[in-house]
């Protein structure tokens, strides 16, 4: 993600054309596990922000990057210029460093919740596992572990794992009082966690460990055109513990939606098919649903099909989007 170059902006004087530490010029999403493989894996997300210049660490002064899990339509643009994610919907987090004296560390984290006046609400969760100004790179670095994210989610929830998509990236930069200073770069884009491996055997289903055995589903898109939207995220819970993840499918042609509420059974077909079984409801509707995704490879189309009892079916091959498995 990057942004403009000396577009900061101070209080009623404008933006101001100079480099300054609240500049802000990219904003990077990436996962780090230097210990995989072994008994004490444990997976960070990573977010690191550069500005047009860090050689003096200002007071007071606040850096912070956002992100959303599970947001429904998770899927780029046939140009992958932006997401048609709806990040508001998903489960949001940011990541921050401070200055600022009256913050209980100089890096944390937390969850945020959009308000229906269009504001955002901050709640600070903890302490980031990890932190770095680096005045030389001109970067603001903070790690936080997915396991740590992880416990934050909501039950049901798919987990920050590998496959799981972030949308609504976006950095901002910010001081407090009179002609207070502020840098806001929006990507559009999306990350797709890589690091954190599936590990155990259980209720869940089997790991995968490249034996062949799909762990995990992501993706979006559409059928019959744009009349027909999908998104799904979706685990067999790795093994250790019960399936996971959410549905959603709207049905402009028939007017309505239907979200879940349970993913109940993960089962595989092949090498190539997933047939996912849940709750869920349309409105204040509770129903059931079956959904057979294929991811059939690179170059190829995928296709999805839903059956919810009481409302109009659908199947077919995707006209947009895409549907990838993990293992």
């Amino acid at each position: 993600m990057t942004d403009f170059a000396q577009d900061l902006q101070v209080g009623l004087l404008g933006v101001v054309p100079v480099n300054d530490p609240l500049d802000v010029l990219s904003v990077t999403w990436s996962c780090e596990d230097p210990l995989a493989g072994t008994a004490s894996s444990n997976p960070k997300l990573v977010t690191r922000m550069k500005v047009s210049d860090l050689s003096a660490l200002p007071g007071a002064a606040n850096w912070r990057t956002n992100f959303s899990a599970n947001a429904p339509d998770s899927v780029l643009s046939p140009t992958g210029d932006y997401s048609f994610a709806r990040s508001d919907r998903g489960d949001q987090f940011y990541f921050r460093a401070s200055t600022d004296p009256t913050q209980p560390s100089t890096f944390s984290f937390g969850t945020a919740v959009r308000s229906g006046d269009g504001s955002i609400t901050y709640t600070r969760q903890g302490a980031a596992d990890e932190g770095l100004f680096d005045s030389a790179g001109g970067t603001v670095t903070v790690k936080v572990a997915l396991a740590t994210l992880n416990v934050l989610l909501p039950a049901g929830h798919a987990p920050l794992a590998p496959g799981a998509v972030l949308a609504g990236l976006r950095g901002q930069t910010f001081t407090a009082g009179a002609n207070a200073e502020t840098d806001i770069a929006r990507g559009g884009t999306q990350y797709t966690i890589v690091c954190g491996a599936a590990t155990g055997g259980g209720p869940g289903g089997p790991p995968g460990h490249g034996n062949g055995n799909v762990v995990r589903v992501t993706g979006g898109g559409a059928i019959d055109g744009k009349r027909e939207r999908f998104n799904l995220q979706a685990s067999n819970g790795f093994g250790s513990s019960p399936a996971a993840g959410q549905v959603r499918y709207r049905d402009d042609g028939n007017g309505f939606e239907m979200v879940s509420d349970t993913i109940d059974t993960f089962s595989q077909n092949g090498s190539n098919e997933v047939v996912l079984t849940g709750t869920g409801h349309v409105g204040s509707t509770a129903v059931t649903f079956t959904v057979r995704a294929q991811d059939n490879g690179e170059g190829t189309k995928d296709y999805f099909s839903i059956v919810v009892p009481g409302f109009p079916s659908a199947q077919g091959t995707l006209t947009q989007g895409n549907i990838q498995f993990h293992f």
